[in-house]
């Protein structure tokens, strides 16, 4: 059974017992039911930094209220025993541990740094630990060392001693040593130390005081301990203790003081049963006893300001709702619970949700299931007012008319008048699913509305809501600061602010509790009182508003729960759900009774001690930062931290959170273990950062930081980066310059294929020069066939055309000798024509790149017969007379080019020609044979014979063979000269070289 089911059971018990009498206290017991290594304690001291230590017979125990850590031979090096003789400290505040049987002495190194305080073996110099009271410097024992083992020693706050033994006693002051005339053997709990007197209790309760080597006079005894039935019966015990004179009888703990030779005694923990207690530490500060038990371990116990009226059995389990405040005291339920622990009982229908007790009247207005009653306490009369469809929600005064009483239902609100309801109507706007919770007054006959679908503004008057917010949230209570500030409580969707015209969600506090908040109370000292499903909290009403506003971004709510001697962590909601005594007393309904509070009395234990880091290791090997920075290699691997806080009041008010700056922006909560686990951070700088809020206003926390700088793989250093950035430079200059000796390389080459491609461009350029002449000799090819055959074909197939015309239009009439002459000019024509096409056929074969002149020996007397006989017709029919001059000349030329020329020239003469003179010759003139053909026509122009005699400027498509002609004698290595009288006619000579070889002048190759 824990102590503090053992406390509520004691106060049903008795409950008779005065709230105001009665001191109520908060117990726990640590055991090793909940963490405690041993049950066996022998000595209880805190350090400097605020962690508990405790003496086990298992080894030396650091607590920080919420976890507790052991120290032993096992994790203590040098340490030869487990069993803690004592615990104490010196004069400058350094505790100190002894071990029994070998004695080893252990230093709490609480030194002013990140870590949690451990402790150290002491090799040297180690100072005197007694079995009571302070440590001692180790000249003391050095005095006595010779004399055998003392069966009991206790320093005072001073640095004095007192060695007690059977054989002899001694006082040791500065190294004065001197004997006391008394001697053992001595009960333990028979001998203390009050302040630097030593009290010796006899075997009959007979008191001696010793102050220093002086005996005093018996001193007078005071206070309760000397008539305590247990302290007489010698059923105490003085339990260890280094900062006072205590004795534990029966259940009560006394305090002892000597003043003026009085020795006096004072209750300070009455009716608590702690079972072989052996050390004590009272924590004045905070208002808390730490009881070590030999058997029983460690119990905590701190008075509480809460109360809860013993309630009967038969209302033990129905829960309690509304409240209603009479003269004689509270009433809920069907119970009147008084201050003084009693109660009376009356006849009223419980489960009751709205109440309302008028003063001076005795008259309780409540509302069970669907009716409306008033019932007079005074006596036991219930009077029946109404009965509505849906169940009374609220009842409070008029504002307007304190005498009447304005009710809610469900729907609909009314007032009651002269114990008359009148003035009952259902709320216009209002429908199912839209229940009213609650009504506030919030104006002249204006109100505000808690319902099941938001906050309504509501106009009784006009019957109308004119405002609503929060519609999807069911809301149950309501408080209104003003018309503009109203703070509003939901079920199970948190609380909120309106705050001109805007709504703010608040904070939903540790373990989210409050979704759910059943009251909201003002204490007019700057702090609301939040009840909850999960507890009361206590909260900032500045930090609230920051929060709003903005101004901060966390609130921190300090937490009462069942730790705190609450009978139960859910409240009730109800109308009203709470209520105010007139001493400023405030009671809460909860689902196991009233709770009774001075929130103003109710102190707060805040978590206002340092954090501290208990260990680092490194993939499970522990690690010591370095000048108060943490190195780690790249492959780090898993890094785990262990912080801790000591904190010995409800654990829901220490809020530790953490977070890696340069990681994470975002807090998180430092899991109750204590142990931060990181996992592989990336290189670079980070921070950890571990805090906690230690006060109840704005900005009110402290941290940790601790450094750690993540080293990077070797690639991944600045001078890497550097060798790196280097040899990137070498490599692009390299690489520069290789690709400059490349485009060298490249740009010759390239210079080479450009001058063989501009050698191969201008041959090509050549080529298509050559080919446009040759492309124009082409076309001028064909323009000359077009002119031969013009030209040469124009005389023969005319005298044919004559003849064929003259036959056929007289042959009838003609003569046969006539008809015989022209049938053989046709012939003789036709057969000139035949000629002339294969002369013609050589001629065009002769305008290709490749035609070659055919040399042969010729004679011209040949060439000249053959002409005659083709054109004495022709001439003849034109009127003209050839007279040829048969040579007997011979020549090495191609007879047929040399023919197309003559015949040509012959041509143009009998084209020009009319009834004139046509002569062919040829004459040797030194090395060239020399063709004439003259005529008596109309003869040249000078620049018409120019231009015949000029090739390029010959215009073969005007009739004249001028370009045949000189095209041909360049082919047979002649030259073409001309002499001409206009009117008188023209000579032309062919000049042919006199040779026995053909000339090279044939095409290229």
């Amino acid at each position: 059974m824990t102590a503090r089911l053992a406390l509520l059971l004691l106060l049903f018990l008795f409950p008779g017992l005065s709230y105001a009498q009665r001191k109520h206290y908060d117990i726990i017991n640590y055991n090793t039911d909940n963490g405690l290594p041993q049950n066996s304690i022998t000595a209880i001291q805190f350090d400097r930094k605020g962690y508990c230590w405790l003496g086990t017979q298992m080894g030396l125990v650091r607590f920080d209220g919420q976890r507790f850590s052991l120290y032993g031979s096992d994790n203590t090096k040098g340490l030869r025993s487990d069993r803690i003789f004592n615990v104490t400290r010196d004069k400058a505040g350094n505790l100190f541990a002894s071990t029994g049987g070998i004695v080893n002495i252990l230093k709490i190194d609480d030194n002013p740094s990140l870590t949690a305080p451990v402790p150290v073996l002491l090799r040297q110099s180690a100072p005197e630990i007694p079995t009571r009271g302070f440590v001692t410097p180790l000249v003391h024992a050095d005095t006595i060392k010779s004399h055998p083992a003392f069966e009991m020693s206790l320093g005072t706050p001073m640095g004095s001693m007192y060695f007690i033994r059977s054989t002899g006693s001694y006082y040791i002051k500065a190294q004065q040593k001197t004997q006391l005339p008394f001697k053992g053997p001595y009960e333990r709990d028979r001998i203390l130390l009050v302040d630097e007197n030593l009290v010796v209790l006899g075997d009959r309760n007979e008191v001696s005081v010793w102050t220093g080597a002086a005996e005093q006079p018996a001193p007078q005894l005071r206070g309760p301990l000397w008539t305590d039935p247990d302290f007489k019966k010698g059923n105490f015990t003085t339990p260890v203790n280094a900062g006072g004179a205590y004795i534990y009888a029966g259940k009560t703990l006394y305090q002892l003081s000597l003043v003026r030779n009085k020795l006096c005694s004072e209750v300070v923990l009455e009716h608590i049963e702690i079972p072989a207690v052996s050390c004590i530490y009272v924590d004045k500060p905070n208002n808390r006893l730490y009881i070590g038990s030999g058997v029983s371990g460690l119990f905590i116990i701190t008075p509480t300001e809460f109360y809860t009226p013993p309630v009967p059995l038969a209302g033990f389990y129905q829960g309690f709702y509304s409240q209603s405040v009479t003269e004689e005291g509270i009433l809920s339920q069907r119970f009147l619970f008084r201050k003084d622990g009693t109660h009376k009982e009356y006849p009223l229908i419980p489960q009751m949700k709205a109440t309302w007790y008028r003063p001076g009247t005795g008259n309780l207005y409540y509302a069970p299931d669907l009716s409306l009653l008033r019932f007079h306490l005074p006596t036991g009369k219930t009077h029946h007012l109404a009965t509505f469809p849906t169940p009374v929600s609220s009842i409070f005064p008029d504002p307007g008319r304190k005498e009447d009483l304005i009710f809610s239902t469900s729907f609909a609100m009314g007032k009651i008048v002269d114990d008359t309801v009148t003035g009952l109507q259902k709320i216009s706007g209002l429908r199912k699913g839209q229940e009213l919770f609650a009504c506030y007054p919030a104006g002249n006959d204006t109100f505000l509305l808690a319902t099941w679908s938001g906050v309504k503004w509501y106009d009784y008057r006009h019957n109308r809501i004119y405002r609503s917010i929060l519609d999807s949230l069911m809301v149950r209570q309501l408080y209104a600061e003003g018309s503009q500030r109203i703070w509003i409580a939901s079920y199970g969707k948190g609380w909120y602010l309106y705050n001109m015209g805007r709504v703010i969600r608040m904070p939903d506090g540790p373990r989210d509790a409050l979704k759910t908040v059943n009251a909201i109370i003002d204490d007019g000292r700057g702090y609301f009182w939040l009840s909850s499903n999960n507890g009361l909290f206590k909260v900032s009403r500045q930090a609230l508003i920051d929060y709003a506003e903005h101004r901060a971004e966390e609130v921190y709510f300090y937490a009462f729960t069942t730790q705190d001697h609450l009978p139960t962590n859910e409240f009730n909601a109800s109308n009203p759900s709470y209520v105010w005594l007139p001493d400023s007393m405030l009671s809460l309904p909860s689902l196991k009774g009233l709770v009774w509070f001075y929130p103003h009395k109710t102190p707060v234990f805040l978590p206002d001690k340092s954090i501290y880091i208990e260990y680092i290791r490194l993939n499970e090997t522990v690690i010591e930062p370095t000048d108060g920075n943490l190195s780690l290699p790249p492959d780090h691997g898993r890094l785990s931290l262990k912080v801790s806080s000591p904190y010995f009041g409800n654990k829901e008010n220490m809020q530790l959170q953490f977070k890696i700056e340069g990681l994470d922006d975002d807090w998180h909560d430092v899991p109750e273990s204590g142990e931060i686990i990181i996992d592989r951070l990336p290189a670079g700088t980070f921070a950890l950062i571990v805090k906690k809020i230690t006060g109840m206003e704005p900005g009110q926390y402290i941290h940790v930081r601790l450094p750690i700088q993540v080293r990077p793989y070797w690639y991944h250093t600045r001078l890497f980066y550097l060798l790196l950035l280097f040899l990137l430079i070498v490599f692009v200059y390299w690489l520069v310059k290789l690709r400059t000796r490349l485009l060298q390389v490249r740009n010759r080459k390239l210079e080479m294929q450009v001058a063989l491609q501009t050698r191969d461009l201008n041959r090509v350029i050549r080529q298509l020069i050559h080919s446009e002449d040759a492309l124009k000799q082409s076309n001028q090819t064909k323009d000359n066939i077009i002119t031969t055959v013009l030209h040469d074909l124009r005389s023969p197939i005319r005298f044919i055309y004559t003849i064929s015309r003259h036959i056929a239009s007289d042959h009838r009439t003609m003569q046969q000798d006539a008809l015989d002459m022209y049938l053989q000019e046709l012939r003789s024509s036709t057969a000139s024509l035949n000629n002339f096409t294969d002369q013609f056929f050589t001629w065009a074969l002769s305008q290709h790149r490749s035609f070659s002149a055919k040399y042969s020996r010729e004679a011209l007397a040949a060439i000249f017969q053959e002409t005659e006989t083709l054109y004495a017709d022709i001439m003849s029919a034109n009127g003209n007379k050839l007279i040829v001059a048969s040579p007997a000349l011979y020549c090495y030329t191609d007879p047929q080019l040399l023919s197309i020329i003559i015949r040509n020239l012959l041509d143009n003469a009998n084209k020009y020609t009319s009834k004139g003179v046509i002569k062919l010759a040829a004459t040797l003139s030194d090395d060239n044979v020399i063709i004439t053909i003259s005529d008596t026509g109309k003869g040249f122009k000078p620049e018409a014979l120019s231009a015949f005699l000029d090739k390029n400027k010959t215009d073969p498509r005007k009739g004249r063979g001028g370009y045949i002609i000189l095209s041909l004698l360049e082919l047979i290595g002649g030259h073409l000269e001309a002499v001409s009288e206009p009117g008188r006619g023209t000579t032309f000579s062919v000049i042919l070289p006199r040779q026995d070889e053909a000339p090279d002048n044939g095409p290229d190759g």
